[in-house]
């Protein structure tokens, strides 16, 4: 909405190039640009990033403006690839080759590494530990910064498409707990939203603190505010709030109960020395290489999603019984629905 055709270049990110959402969306931009007052040509205004050139030069993107990488690669584990090309357009060349540079000293890190030393294979335990020791099913991840906000659905993609698994390797069913809920928020939302349950609720969910000692504020009394918040909140967690100290407090009798903060619950803290590109990628390649150790542990297979799979297929089918192509042939709960929708 906005833009202008002539100055609009159109990124198509497809591994298949036939991922049926992205390309009805491509399909979409190419009829806008043929709608506008000088229809424009696909080759001028398209590029694109796929695994399969045949397919990107049926749609009419030419051979030289195709971003290929390697088939191996899984979507979301291909940021660091020439999937990220929108980041360079976005922001620079040099901004993306530092995220790659950030990811890549924790790549690095692995080579000759001490695990019993190093942060995400520590991380990666804890979290087996909490799953299947504790039964601690959830995890929240809490940046405390806005430029974070989104980071915590990154992970659900990243984290439970990679983990989310009931079968071994070898496809042997596993007893294993292999992935937690992943939700967030940034602090300044989730302290007054989700907390309340982080603190109090029967069901305890670890947490993963992001605190950034330097951000671009140029308030400091604003950065050292998110900071202390974000050591508070894992405090608290800790720690919690007695009966006795309520009573020390001088909090009235029949209020006490309902101000005990029980503690004992886990949370990391990851600190990051200021929030840029290399942090970034850093921070990014420390979660999918516990991701990966996680899946390495419980020996299944973290580059896999069949669950996704299985759920396009069947939409083709209803989709085609939405359109009138074929008959309703499903369950009856799934024909009512249909029937439903096709109502006038």
């Amino acid at each position: 909405k906005g833009l202008n055709p002539e100055t609009t270049l159109i990124v198509v990110t497809s591994k298949s190039f036939t991922t049926a959402e992205t390309i009805k969306n491509a399909l979409f931009a190419k009829n806008w640009l043929k709608r506008s007052s000088s229809p424009l040509s696909v080759r001028d205004h398209f590029v694109a990033v796929s695994t399969n050139m045949q397919a990107c030069e049926e749609f009419g993107i030419s051979k030289d403006r195709v971003f290929l990488f390697w088939d191996w690669v899984g979507g979301r584990y291909s940021l660091f690839s020439s999937v990220g090309i929108s980041i360079a357009l976005g922001h620079g060349s040099k901004v993306f080759l530092e995220l790659q540079n950030g990811a890549s000293k924790i790549d690095q890190s692995l080579k000759d590494i001490d695990f019993l030393n190093f942060a995400p294979f520590i991380h990666a335990v804890i979290n087996i530990w909490n799953l299947n020791i504790l039964k601690m099913k959830s995890l929240a991840v809490i940046p405390y910064s806005s430029s974070l906000q989104i980071f915590p659905a990154f992970l659900q993609q990243l984290w439970m498409e990679s983990n989310g698994k009931s079968v071994d390797l070898k496809g042997k069913e596993i007893s294993l707990n292999t992935c937690p809920v992943i939700f967030g928020e940034p602090g300044t939302n989730s302290q007054h939203s989700f907390f309340q349950f982080l603190h109090q609720s029967p069901e305890i969910v670890p947490v993963d603190f992001i605190l950034i000692k330097s951000q671009k504020i140029e308030d400091d009394e604003f950065q050292n505010t998110l900071f202390a918040n974000g050591l508070a909140q894992a405090a608290v967690l800790a720690f919690g709030k007695s009966k006795s100290d309520l009573k020390k407090e001088g909090v009235s009798k029949d209020l006490i109960s309902h101000k005990v903060m029980p503690g004992n619950r886990p949370s990391n803290i990851l600190i990051l020395p200021q929030l840029n590109a290399d942090s970034v990628g850093q921070l990014i390649a420390f979660y999918e290489t516990s991701v990966v150790l996680q899946g390495f542990l419980m020996n299944i297979n973290s580059f896999d999603q069949w669950g996704v799979e299985l759920g396009k297929t069947t939409a083709e089918s209803f989709l085609n019984s939405i359109q009138g192509e074929v008959n309703l042939d499903f369950d009856s709960s799934t024909n009512n629905l249909i029937s439903e929708f096709k109502k006038n």
